[in-house]
């Protein structure tokens, strides 16, 4: 599902304060004292005036139209996905390179349209304590190619994701379907993914991930990004 409303980030964000040993704003006890006391914070945000409250609505509003959750059907380990507007696309605020379109088949409201480059860098981050603990993880990178798609027939890209300030993992992979190895790399929901690499989820860490290629020089058009996935290694 995606966020629609504060009641899943709030809760969020008090587990998140819990695992990273914060004093939380209420006491993980009952689902009813949970329900009643997340229904307490949202009517203290509506009833409440101030700059700092306002900015703080604004940003879990924000936070949940670029994020998408669910739960594994076999193993109830949680899954997410970083929508484009999360990750940080170098030069996707330029018109000229990047433009942000609406597509009936995104689960987001915007995804991000390659029109022309020479070079691709994407980059995200998210804290683990909103995973499922001691999983392993796979992250994926959510793509589609238009009729236009060009400039990646062929070159290398390299992924790389890690914890910061710990070690990270790299491994070279391909956009263009001549080095697609993977047969099940087209997805149910009409986009393809390609693995970055895998990690696993301990409480209260900083996950990077990158994709990058500037060494060719090949002007590069026809790429949409959906964004990155992260779900359990062996998700059903």
């Amino acid at each position: 599902m995606v966020f629609k409303n504060v009641r899943d980030l709030i809760l969020s964000e008090e587990i998140c304060r819990r695992e990273l040993g914060e004093t939380p704003s209420f006491a993980l006890n009952t689902n009813l004292e949970v329900e009643s006391m997340i229904e307490a914070q949202i009517e203290a945000y509506q009833n409440q005036d101030g700059a700092s409250l306002d900015l703080r609505r604004k940003r879990l509003v924000g936070i949940a139209a670029r994020m998408s959750f669910w739960l594994d059907k076999e193993s109830g380990k949680k899954c997410f996905m970083l929508a484009g507007r999360e990750l940080t696309i170098i030069r996707s605020s330029t018109p000229m390179y990047w433009a942000w379109i609406s597509l009936p088949q995104s689960r987001f409201s915007e995804v991000a349209n390659l029109k022309l480059l020479w070079w691709l860098e994407i980059n995200g981050k998210m804290n683990t304590c909103i995973l499922s603990p001691r999983t392993n993880y796979v992250v994926y990178l959510v793509f589609q190619r238009t009729d236009r798609f060009h400039g990646f027939e062929g070159n290398p890209i390299e992924a790389s994701i890690g914890i910061v300030s710990g070690q990270t993992t790299k491994q070279v992979i391909y956009l263009d379907p001549e080095h697609d190895t993977n047969p099940n790399s087209a997805r149910l929901d009409g986009w393809y993914e390609v693995e970055l690499g895998e990690f696993e989820g301990r409480e209260g860490e900083e996950l990077e991930m990158s994709i990058m290629e500037v060494k060719t020089g090949n002007a590069k058009y026809g790429l949409l990004i959906e964004g990155i996935e992260i779900r359990p290694k062996f998700c059903s």
